[in-house]
């Protein structure tokens, strides 16, 4: 049985283009977090260096233990928010999944026989191995290119396009999913009356997708429920009840069913005559491909529903938003996050980055929300880890017993104190 709900929709002004951020390192990063009241990093493993006293093992440990605790408390707090909304960038698909990073999509078009004559045509420069920006050259230069050039750079676009869509496919023939597993079952312990998780995307693949199907857990994905599935944004509006067996009004929300909006698209979405419609192999991907004119993308259907949901759910009252992997270099996305941030004054704010240490002193948004975490703010809080690491801390999202919420509320009126 499906219960309609009420739509939303809204619209934002627009950003500048995306920049290319530094390239990650492959050690799995130290798990530390900032947050209100501690306002500092803390360290969730002991720092147990060579030679030092017992007492100095003693109080490090105790340390972490601390941070370990803080961490908890305030996952806890945050996942129970009402209106739970998770944004999960390209950091969701590295690590155990072994999905392409930019560098590596760089190196497959690298590849490609006219590569080296197409960076030439296009003026990009051999320092800058950043494939969004080379692609940003060859769909703006193809305007201005004699004929011969132009329909070279548009071969080229074409082959790089499609390398993107087989790269962010054929992965998952060997992904390991188990992360996405045991971050979608810890999050489906959520309480059933409360709204379902919104998990907003912008990666192409269907790792989250995949990991539900084994599970059991049922996807709400904007597609119809007969064949062929058409996308149609009235099913983000449906939800999933048991009926009672001996009344027809008696009903209960079905246990393990979350929604997923894929912002960018997915590897599975082809355009046809008859709309948006889910295929295997389709032969005309709907993707916004990496390139500076994601903006404007964004804003043409049916990526254009998907982002007015976005943006209006950040207004909702008892909103946390989880970003995870997601750097914050999407402008048409981080502008309205920050706006949520500024404005609506019961939202709360999550990042998981396994960089957000290093990037909260540099300048750019991770600074913005660093300082505001440093100025007392308890808004907004940052997770320096990988998604793996951030699936294994997510505590049992149950109902606190009245004990419990009571020894919770006393312990951070002491931190306060």
């Amino acid at each position: 049985m499906v219960k309609e709900k009420t739509p939303t929709s809204s619209v934002e002004a627009p950003a500048k283009p995306r920049k290319a951020p530094p390239q990650a390192a492959k050690t799995k990063p130290s798990i530390q977090h900032a947050a209100n009241p501690s306002k500092s990093w803390g360290d969730l493993q002991a720092d147990i260096a060579a030679g030092i006293s017992d007492e100095e093992k003693r109080k490090a440990q105790q340390s972490a233990e601390a941070a370990g605790k803080l961490l908890t408390d305030y996952l806890h707090s945050a996942l129970t928010t009402p209106n739970l909304v998770v944004l999960a960038g390209s950091g969701a698909s590295l690590g155990k999944a072994g999905g392409p990073s930019m560098s590596d999509l760089w190196e497959q078009a690298k590849g490609h026989k006219d590569f080296a004559a197409v960076c030439s045509i296009v003026k990009h420069p051999d320092t800058d191995r950043w494939i969004e920006n080379l692609l940003s050259r060859c769909r703006m230069a193809g305007q201005f290119l004699d004929q011969q050039n132009a329909t070279k750079v548009a071969a080229f676009l074409a082959d790089a396009e499609q390398t993107i869509w087989k790269a962010c496919s054929d992965f998952l023939k060997s992904a390991n999913l188990e992360s996405h597993q045991t971050f979608l079952r810890r999050m489906a312990r959520r309480r059933l009356r409360a709204p379902r998780l919104k998990l907003f995307t912008t990666n192409y693949d269907i790792c989250f997708e995949t990991a539900a199907g084994n599970l059991g857990i049922t996807v709400i994905d904007g597609f119809s429920y007969s064949q062929p599935r058409r996308f149609d944004p009235r099913y983000f509006n449906y939800d999933l009840v048991r009926r009672a067996k001996d009344s027809d009004e008696a009903h209960d929300f079905v246990e393990g069913v979350i929604q997923i909006l894929k912002l960018h698209g997915s590897v599975n979405w082809d355009q046809t005559d008859v709309g948006i419609v889910q295929a295997a192999k389709p032969s005309k991907p709907c993707l916004i491909y990496p390139t500076s004119t994601k903006y404007e993308q964004s804003y043409s259907e049916p990526h254009l529903e998907l982002m007015a949901q976005f943006q209006a759910v950040l207004r909702e009252p008892n909103t946390c938003l989880v970003t995870i992997g997601f750097g914050f270099n999407d402008n048409h996305l981080s502008a309205p996050i920050l706006a949520a941030v500024k404005s609506n004054p019961s939202f709360k704010l999550l990042v998981v980055d396994r960089s957000a240490k290093d990037k909260a002193q540099q300048s750019g948004v991770f600074q913005t929300l660093s300082e505001r975490i440093a100025s007392g703010e308890t808004d907004v809080a940052l997770l320096n880890a990988e998604f793996e690491q951030f699936a294994d801390l997510i505590p049992q999202l149950r109902a606190l017993s009245p004990a419990e919420q009571l020894e919770r509320a006393v312990t951070q009126i002491a931190r306060k104190t």
